[in-house]
């Protein structure tokens, strides 16, 4: 049975730095794209997420919308889903989920 978008994505803010910590860190998208990673709503896999219809045409209105950057210099393996006052955008990047996330728990000078 396929799972829902939902479970094919890495919820973010499940696995951000927890709310006591208020050092704002930033994640290395692709292509000198950096966001905070505050903002991240979630990290999807593109291969698996696209099979979804409703993914689809959640990608295809937020290209449709203007609300879609590339980031990749290669075919995009995720597509990462970014709130920032209010506005949604969804990057598109050649890294993997796994290495998003693995980024995302490094911090500087570890």
């Amino acid at each position: 049975m396929p799972k829902e978008p939902a479970e094919k994505c890495l919820l973010w803010r499940m696995a951000v730095l927890p709310a006591h910590e208020k050092i704002k860190m930033y994640l290395h998208l692709g292509k000198n794209m950096v966001v905070r990673k505050s903002g991240v709503v979630a990290v999807c896999d593109l291969d698996n997420t696209t099979g979804s219809r409703i993914a689809r045409d959640y990608l295809a209105g937020a290209e449709k919308s203007g609300s879609v950057v590339n980031v990749a210099d290669d075919l995009p393996k995720s597509f990462v889903i970014y709130e920032e006052n209010g506005k949604i955008t969804v990057y598109l990047s050649q890294l993997s989920p796994a290495t998003l996330l693995r980024r995302s728990r490094t911090r500087l000078g570890e």
